[in-house]
Formats: structure tokens, sequence, C-alpha cells
């Protein structure tokens, strides 16, 4: 990728699915980027930044936001350390990024942003530290070889199609911190069968577990409404 050096910003959704890009180069005069400015850009396999530019960084092929911490776009290959310095990830960071197998997310990073991992096939295991509080809507929508699922105490609710369509998705636990599961949290993930619902759980929206229909195992961890039982168990 090359622009002018009179370029000093890159706006909302700029490169947006452009699956063909393999390399980003930032200059030491851009100083700001919109939302989802790589998002869906799956092949990349470099990402520099002028040493001289004061408002953004790369490590091991990542790029992130030195006032906001954010981390924009990276390399999705192999096994992926969030470095300990990032808050938060953007949205669509590593979105359809074939080549992520594990993924591993620090007690640092507060943030997920919207579909900052979806569609990433490949990906196997993610391992959550406490620490995240918040996971975007789709944030791993159609991880389809995803198995298993730990959610942190820290973690405030699941959203919407937080984990939709993981079709081998086979078992759930969810921390006591979380309140309530949103709509199509856990939809279409067919081969689910243990869920684990943490004390914490005070509403699951309609659909929450569409299309879930092998959950064998239901565990409640502390008190729980009939409600929200039936809630569950009605989905299937």
């Amino acid at each position: 990728m090359v622009y002018p050096n009179t370029m000093k910003k890159l706006g909302q959704s700029a490169f947006n699915g452009c699956s063909s890009l393999n390399s980003i180069g930032i200059s030491r005069d851009i100083s700001s980027m919109g939302s989802w400015v790589f998002s869906g850009c799956c092949n990349v396999r470099s990402v520099v930044v002028d040493d001289k530019n004061p408002y953004f960084y790369s490590t091991d092929n990542m790029l992130i936001d030195v006032n906001e911490k954010n981390l924009l776009v990276g390399v999705g290959n192999g096994r992926l350390v969030i470095p300990d310095e990032v808050s938060s990830i953007g949205f669509g960071a590593f979105k359809q990024h074939q080549g992520l197998t594990s993924l591993l997310i620090p007690s640092n990073v507060l943030n997920i942003n919207p579909m900052a991992f979806s569609g990433c096939s490949n990906l196997k295991d993610v391992t959550f530290y406490n620490g995240v509080s918040s996971i975007g809507a789709r944030s791993f929508e159609n991880c389809v070889n995803l198995s298993v699922v730990t959610l942190p105490d820290t973690i405030n609710d699941i959203v919407t199609k937080g984990f939709f369509g993981c079709t081998n998705l086979l078992s759930v636990t969810i921390g006591n911190g979380i309140d309530k599961i949103r709509l199509s949290a856990f939809g279409n993930c067919p081969n689910l069968k243990n869920v684990v619902i943490g004390s914490g759980i005070t509403q699951i929206d309609n659909f929450a577990f569409m299309n879930s229909g092998s959950i064998s195992s239901i565990l409640f961890i502390g008190k729980t409404t009939t409600q929200v039982k039936s809630e569950l168990t009605n989905y299937n």
C-alpha cells in the first residue's frame, strides 16, 4: 500500500475488505485512523510504521494506536498473543484471518470490538484472562472450529451474535460476572452440548441459543430464577 506523503488521515472503512492487501506501511505523517480501517484485510503479512510517527507503532506485525492502545490490525497466523500494552482490539481487526489458530487475550485487554475475530474459521482455542469486560457484537461469529469457550467473571454480558455460527462449539462456561446473554449470542451452534451458567445471570434474551439443539447438560451456578431456566431450555 502506497499513499502520498501529504496524507494525514485514513477514514472509516478506508480499506475495509481489501482481502488482497498483503503489506501495510504507515508513514510518519499519518495521525488519525477511523474505525474498520483495515477490517477484513485477511491476507496482511507485514505491518510497518515509520519510527518517527508519534501516533502509531507496530510490534510483531500488529498496528497499535499509541494513545488509545487500540490494536487496529495484525497478522493472524498460527498462535496469536495480544501484547500486554493493548487495552482494546479494534473493529474487525482480525476478521476472516484464516491463518489464526490459537488466541491468548491477556488481562490488560478490556474491550474486544465488534467483529474483531469474525470468520476466523481455523481458530480452535481462545484463552481469556480476567480483565476483559466487553465483547462486541459478532466478535467470534462463524469461528467454525472453535470448540470450547470459557468466559471470565470480568465480562458483563454476552452480546448479540457474539458466538453465532460456531458450528463445532461443544462447551460453554459463562463467568459469574455475566448477567445477560443477548439475542442469538450462541445461535446456530448445532453441536453445543454442555453449558455452565454463572451465578450472576438475570436475563437470557429470546433466541440466545437458537438452533443449538444438541444441548444435553445445563448447569446453573448459584440461585437462578425459574424464568431464566425456562428461557434457556425452551430455545432448543
